[in-house]
């Protein structure tokens, strides 16, 4: 019973979830067949885990039917069958979840209804107030276009019943422009799949998107627009400044016109679509960072981790928690420019942001990084070494720090065994990727060499030390090493990546 898909499904609800669970079981409504109420109460004294020993099929029996024997055929065929129904009933609750969650499709069905019921008057009131003109997460994107194509069929049927042929022509008409909107903004994303496909090895098959996109012409449908001053310009042009950013990389005239054209159109999005926005601004400047232009893209990807943050673009949406992979990025980057007054605001400020089960490790996490930026590597390790082992998150980075700072205290032994066990971890593990292994057997590599230099004293191979860590443009913490380099030299101004 303990791995039956109900009971896995069921681990899967958050405490308000198994909460408005108990609602829906009790409800007449919802629950037509079998009462499954003590079924579910049962249930209810395992909740969340479900693993002591004591939640057997035997007991549960025994627990939901007190004074009758346990039958271990027909019993445990009973059991089964509830279980079943239950299961049902959850798949139930998580549809009717879902709808309530989605206020368009609810406003759909309902002016549906109020149509099929000639309840016309109704139907207008609510039709006029659509939450498509509303400030919606979603407002700008795909899926909001194609909403707003369902509420035109709503419009079109409506008007096909009263009579209205001029109403019924301009709601067919403006169902196909909010098709094709849609389509634009799919087809100009499509790019960025074709990216993280290959970053995955991943053979992209031929498709109808692509062909549409490298046979459209974008500049000439996009001066018409302009010229007609078209209410959907700006989210095609917008869309498309991020196709040609993200397909040009190598000229960034492109990435600049794109950030232009997002604080220009920025009104005119909803939050997750900024969310989007930004993330692509981001992504831009990660990949220019990796091929070594870091002089400009560096603090360019700062900039707008910052800004991001101030307009409150760290989440997908206001109800949403901050993503985990969004704050470790944002350290990163700030890390990298020695920006540590302004992190330790931020982890101070947001670290509530995250799953509460986070925030204790994060917090020591960013600490260390705060300090390590300060020199302060000493309170560095003591926060560092406060991160839980379990943590698998950012385990990778972690480790790249305890290196980094045993190397600032002269910690050469832990230092060294530090690399043995790192170089075990990469491996090993299943967490990284070949490329990234490959990376971070490098950044070893180098840091390995550098700690033989500076125990053995001997300055006759740092030049070529030197030489190596400059030419490699994806080298991890280059910047440091470097610097470090210079410092063996006898140079001890920083070393600009």
């Amino acid at each position: 019973m303990k791995d039956s898909k109900l009971i896995n499904l069921i681990k899967t609800f958050t405490p308000h979830e198994f909460r408005e669970l108990e609602l829906f079981i009790e409800s007449p409504y919802f629950n037509r067949g079998r009462d499954l109420s003590a079924f579910f109460k049962c249930l209810k004294k395992f909740y969340p885990r479900f693993e002591e020993e004591s939640f057997s099929e035997k007991n549960f029996y025994e627990q939901l039917y007190p004074g009758k024997k346990y039958d271990k055929l027909k019993s445990k065929t009973f059991i089964h069958t509830l279980s079943s129904e239950m299961f049902k009933l959850c798949k139930e609750f998580l549809i009717q979840t879902g709808l309530n969650d989605d206020s368009h499709r609810r406003e759909y069905y309902l002016l549906n209804r109020l149509r099929e019921k000639r309840s016309y008057k109704e139907f207008e009131k609510i039709f006029n107030n659509s939450t498509a003109n509303n400030e919606l997460p979603e407002k700008g994107g795909a899926l909001d276009f194609i909403n707003q194509f369902y509420s035109a069929q709503n419009s079109m049927v409506y008007c096909i019943e009263k009579g209205d042929i001029s109403g019924a022509v301009e709601s067919i008409l403006s169902q196909g422009e909010f098709f094709a909107v849609a389509a634009l903004i799919k087809g100009y994303r499509n790019h960025e799949l074709s990216i993280a496909a290959k970053t995955h090895n991943v053979i992209l098959r031929e498709n109808l998107i692509d062909n549409l996109m490298n046979h459209l012409d974008s500049p000439g449908v996009l001066e018409v627009m302009k010229k007609n001053n078209d209410k959907f310009y700006p989210y095609v042009v917008v869309n498309y400044a991020a196709y040609l950013m993200m397909k040009h990389t190598e000229d960034h005239k492109h990435y600049f016109e794109f950030k232009k054209m997002v604080d220009e159109y920025y009104s005119f999005f909803g939050q997750s679509e900024r969310f989007y926005l930004y993330a692509m601004l981001i992504s831009y400047c990660s990949l220019q960072c990796l091929n070594d232009n870091t002089g400009i893209f560096g603090r360019e990807q700062f900039e707008i981790h910052k800004r991001s943050v101030e307009l409150g673009l760290y989440k997908n949406s206001e109800n949403d928690i901050m993503d985990i992979v969004k704050f470790r990025n944002i350290a990163l980057s700030a890390f990298s420019l020695n920006e540590t007054d302004w992190f330790e605001t931020f982890v101070n400020d947001f670290i509530n942001e995250l799953k509460p089960e986070y925030r204790e490790n994060i917090r020591y996490f960013s600490l260390a990084y705060v300090h390590f930026g300060r020199k302060e590597f000493g309170k560095a390790l003591e926060n560092l070494i406060m991160v839980h082992n379990d943590f698998f998150y950012f385990k990778m980075d972690a480790k790249r720090l305890l290196l980094l700072i045993y190397f600032e205290l002269g910690y050469f032994e832990q230092a060294n065994s530090l690399i043995k066990s790192i170089k075990e971890y990469i491996a090993n593990t299943k967490d990284l990727s070949d490329k990234l292994k490959d990376r971070e057997r490098i950044f070893i590599k180098a840091v390995n060499e550098l700690l033989n230099l500076k125990e053995s004293g001997n300055k006759k191979d740092i030049g070529i030390l030197e030489t190596e860590i400059s030419k490699d443009i994806k080298l991890t913490f280059k910047k440091w090493l470097l610097e470090k380099v210079g410092e063996l030299k006898g140079d001890r101004s920083p070393r600009a990546s």
